[in-house]
């Protein structure tokens, strides 16, 4: 009996079908990953809008060669998006989340006046909203306290 080097075409093919069914599971794992990934980023930006309209009312930055005295984060569920506003300045920027994440709740605004970074909410309460994925079942909810302004996942 003759010994050959190499490999049968039955060894090939299941090794092939083992490497096929392992890739399967491993772009799905990494699909739902990059979905988690554009969430949870999508939030650390909505917390960052409130931490930044704080942030300019404290330090009373110029803003367009303007000074304000106050700055808006105003949402508006129509347009499913966030807006920063200076009261002299207008719109500093604006943020939406086409694709990947929604908004639930009304529409509201919060004002953080200068010189200490106050906030008044439309509500005159603590605002709480839920942002919720739109490829997966991902929710948070975040809380903007009333006179505080800080901004929180809940």
């Amino acid at each position: 009996m003759k010994h050959r080097a190499g490999f049968t075409l039955i060894e090939i093919v299941v090794v092939v079908t083992i490497i096929a069914i392992v890739s399967t599971f491993s772009v799905s794992a990494w699909r739902g990953q990059v979905v988690k990934a554009e969430f949870d980023d999508a939030v650390l930006t909505i917390l960052s809008v409130f931490q930044g309209a704080r942030d300019y009312a404290i330090s009373g930055v110029t803003v367009d060669d303007n000074m304000n005295s106050s700055y808006t984060v105003a949402f508006y569920n129509t347009a499913d998006s966030f807006s920063l506003d200076g009261d002299v300045s207008g719109l500093i920027s604006s943020y939406s989340f086409d694709g990947i994440a929604g908004i639930d709740g009304e529409d509201w605004t919060a004002v953080y006046s200068s010189p200490y970074g106050e906030c008044v909410t439309s509500t005159r309460e603590d605002i709480s909203f839920v942002v919720s994925s739109l490829k997966g079942g991902l929710n948070k909810t975040i809380v903007v306290h009333n006179l505080s302004g800080i901004a929180e996942i809940q």
